[in-house]
């Protein structure tokens, strides 16, 4: 049996890298921030402030909660788009703050989506004789340039602030936990005999823990490992990162699709695995059976279409997850999970009972944890 281990954005947050949505808004907002103190200032391309009555130079927004406090007590005031002064024109992004601020990148990405099926709210607006009318063309299009306008930016946050400015801990548990018995070569069968790491982050943190110079020293067989990086790498012009929603199953995805407009499918992620072979690397372990973990990655519903394929599979034989910290967390993917099967049963047949012990390693408890190979630059 082979197994394949899911790697989500909590195993970059708990290498304590900056890549939440709360992360990624944060810097937009110090950017805008800073602008207000100093008009020489880049700004934010995202979106825009102004003082508020009570502004005050050197106030200083450390964090989420201190934004809100300013917005809040007037120190600060949040420009709409559509305000005068305003040159920043990316509503998707600026609603966001609003409700987004504490969430995870799929409730983002489930939000574009949910934008998307307005046009099916609002058919008297939007839709005629079953296509999208110049007005539903100009909002689609311009949700889009949105998008395209946050993916431009995450790419460069990714690239600049995490990639380049973060030394990236190696845990000595998370070796362990992916190569469980392939340090001794096991022949057992009830161990895998491959593993794939199916990537979903933008990041290069994962490589610490699978280039051929730690696995060498780990004495772990090459050949047995692969790594597809499905959504792309931040800064690799041959994997370009893959941004937008998978809901292909869901009930109101074929409604838009038959609205026979190719503009509103643009940023399906599913699209776009076909341009490069790692989508039929995967398609090669669906074809065994395998065993799943799951570390740092929520299970939610923008990458439906691929996880329903590999959970809902008969090939699938055990789904392993490793939560953040709780019970409650393993509660949540499990429900999430949930969702990508057409039988219930199946899934309660897969998941392995939750243990205190199989949780994944978080760097506040580095001074637990040693790095595996120290003379390994």
């Amino acid at each position: 049996m082979n197994r394949i281990i899911i790697i989500g954005n909590g195993f970059d947050l708990s290498h304590d890298l900056k890549t939440s949505y709360g992360d990624f808004a944060l810097h937009h907002i110090k950017l805008a921030y800073h602008k207000l103190v100093d008009k020489n200032s880049s700004g934010s391309k995202l979106f825009s402030l102004q003082r508020g009555d009570s502004f005050y130079d050197h106030e200083e927004v450390k964090d989420i909660d201190t934004y809100r406090s300013m917005v809040k007590n007037g120190s600060i005031i949040v420009l709409k788009p559509n305000q005068t002064g305003n040159n920043v024109n990316n509503r998707l992004f600026s609603d966001s703050l609003d409700f987004l601020i504490d969430q995870r990148w799929v409730d983002f990405e489930i939000s574009f989506y949910q934008s998307l099926t307005e046009v099916l709210d609002k058919p008297n607006l939007y839709i005629k004789n079953g296509r999208l009318n110049r007005d539903g063309l100009s909002y689609v299009a311009e949700r889009n340039r949105q998008l395209e306008e946050i993916k431009v930016e995450l790419e460069k946050y990714i690239v600049t602030q995490v990639i380049n400015k973060t030394e990236v801990v190696q845990f000595d548990s998370y070796m362990n936990l992916f190569y469980e018995r392939l340090f001794h070569h096991s022949t057992d069968p009830k161990y895998p005999q491959q593993t794939c790491f199916l990537n979903f982050n933008y990041t290069n943190t994962l490589e610490r823990y699978t280039s051929k110079v730690y696995v060498q020293e780990a004495k772990i067989e090459t050949k047995k490992i692969d790594v597809i990086n499905i959504h792309g790498t931040a800064g690799d012009v041959n994997n370009p990162i893959n941004f937008g929603y998978g809901a292909e199953l869901d009930g109101r995805f074929k409604e838009l699709r038959n609205l026979h407009e190719n503009s509103i499918l643009k940023f399906v992620k599913s699209y776009d695995y076909h341009l490069n072979s790692d989508y039929q690397k995967l398609l090669k372990y669906l074809k065994t059976d395998y065993e799943v973990y799951i570390f740092g990655h929520s299970c939610g519903q923008s990458d439906g279409t691929i996880l329903h394929q590999l959970l809902d599979n008969p090939r699938c034989k055990r789904i392993k997850i490793f939560p953040f910290k709780s019970s409650e967390n393993f509660r949540t993917i499990t429900q999430e999970i949930s969702g990508h099967f057409e039988d219930w049963k199946e899934m309660y047949h897969k998941i392995t009972p939750f243990t205190e012990t199989d949780l994944c390693p978080q760097y506040s408890d580095r001074h637990l944890i040693k790095t595996l190979f120290p003379n390994v630059n």
